[in-house]
């Protein structure tokens, strides 16, 4: 694994900074910053994504505004895109109490989590992505690369 630039997250803010040793910028050798920066970046959301009309801003065009994304996503030179889609479940249904619909919201925080790790896999580190309720409106996914992990909570709905 190539060292990166070491996070740390900060979970009262829901963001990650950068670690700074005194020296200069720490570095990191584990999958945790990288975990960190996929998870925590929003990821462009796809055509048939549920986004809500946001406040537009006349100077953005309205398709960049929408549907979010990284402005890596812009200069990868295998055209692969940066970071999760969680942030699309602010909008979704809490469904933490609803049996009958098979927790729909619940594995669709699994899906986007294990979608913004892939690109772990495809280096060789055994990935998986959970996702589980803390209570009411609150859903905790935790992304796995290797023998770290990194969880993240999301408001829903």
């Amino acid at each position: 694994m190539p060292l990166d630039l070491a996070l740390t997250f900060r979970p009262e803010l829901g963001c990650a900074d950068l670690v700074w040793t005194g020296a200069g910028l720490g570095l990191d050798a584990t999958p945790r910053s990288a975990l960190l920066a996929s998870a925590l970046a929003d990821r462009r959301a796809k055509a048939d994504d549920p986004v809500r009309l946001l406040a537009h801003d006349p100077a953005a065009p309205a398709s960049l505004e929408l549907r979010g994304g990284s402005p890596r996503d812009g200069i990868d030179p295998r055209g692969e895109l940066a970071g999760s889609r969680l942030w699309l479940l602010k909008w979704a249904k809490d469904t933490s109490q609803a049996a009958l619909n098979g927790d729909e919201t619940r594995k669709r925080g699994e899906e986007y989590a294990a979608e913004c790790i892939a690109w772990l896999a495809r280096r060789g580190l055994v990935t998986s992505a959970t996702a589980t309720w803390l209570r009411a409106g609150a859903l905790r996914v935790v992304a796995r690369a290797g023998a770290t992990q990194v969880a993240v909570t999301r408001q829903v709905g």
